[in-house]
């Protein structure tokens, strides 16, 4: 009796901790996905005051959009494909 007590207790343990790790390795993803939305913002923004500062040859706005569109259509499959 005492060997069935100590493998329900392990049993019970292990699953606990593939709890954590599965509860761990969401938080990681959605960190890792505020991360890419951060950058592709940097990017968009970065992009829009480099053709502000720059001759008028170009629209900001324009500028910014695209990059951040161009930016969200590389990224996303890609995270669509890592889940």
């Amino acid at each position: 009796m005492s060997t069935t007590t100590t493998t329900t207790s392990a049993q019970t343990e292990t699953s606990e901790t593939a709890e954590t790790n599965a509860q761990q390795l969401t938080r990681l993803r959605r960190q890792r996905d505020a991360l890419v939305a951060v950058l592709g913002a940097i990017l968009a923004l970065g992009a829009l005051l480099a053709v502000r500062l720059a001759p008028s040859w170009a629209n900001p706005v324009d500028t910014g959009l695209t990059t951040g569109a161009l930016y969200a259509a590389v990224v996303l499959p890609y995270l669509r494909r890592r889940r």
